[in-house]
């Protein structure tokens, strides 16, 4: 409309259009419908057109697509349905999922899931931690310095868990505990380190 010097008939109040974007780029990641790759984009020669709200709000856009927000989104998602679930397969099922984040909602249900399993299961359960977590911190899409407090809630939570395993004689369980802290502490290192690189 402005190219063309088209005067639009209502004055398009842009707080409320981006509030409005807020809610259904919301709405997507809280959905299981996947992305139609479908979009329409603004040339860069046009961009000048835009008022710096009109651009704030297209970045908005942009961002959400070019950092697959909804596929983190429902990754995560159906890591914490398959912790919640304590299915051993489900979680072989989030094995090669990429992730954004490893918040303090993750650490919670992870600690929450470990302790309701029995020894065997535990091991499997840490061997899939491992495999998805081990190498985090060379994930691009990985943010590490919020992650790292996601890490840290989980290493507190499973230090509690292993003082009362050994209160109640649960030797075994305290043991495989141990290996699960020495693997977090493994990944925290790690991460502190590649924060420090990037500095």
């Amino acid at each position: 409309a402005r190219s063309i010097s088209y005067t639009l008939p209502e004055e398009i109040d842009m707080n409320k259009l981006e509030l409005g974007i807020r809610k259904q780029l919301d709405k997507l990641c809280s959905s299981d419908e996947p992305d139609s790759r479908v979009r329409s984009m603004i040339h860069p020669d046009n961009m000048v057109l835009l008022t710096e709200k009109e651009k704030h709000i297209y970045q908005l856009i942009t961002d959400f697509r070019d950092n697959n927000l909804q596929m983190f989104s429902i990754n995560k998602r159906k890591y914490i349905n398959a912790l919640n679930a304590k299915d051993i397969n489900k979680l072989y099922d989030c094995e090669n999922k990429r992730f954004n984040i490893f918040d303090i909602d993750m650490a919670n249900e992870i600690g929450k899931c470990y302790e309701s399993l029995g020894n065997a299961e535990r091991q499997t359960f840490l061997g899939i931690f491992k495999k998805m977590w081990n190498n985090c911190y060379n994930s691009f899409d990985l943010n590490l310095d919020t992650s790292i407090y996601g890490f840290e809630e989980l290493k507190k939570f499973m230090v509690t868990n292993q003082i009362k395993e050994k209160e109640k004689g649960f030797n075994l369980k305290a043991a495989l505990s141990e290996m699960f802290i020495q693997s977090i502490d493994s990944i925290i290192i790690r991460i502190n380190e590649k924060i420090q690189d990037n500095k």
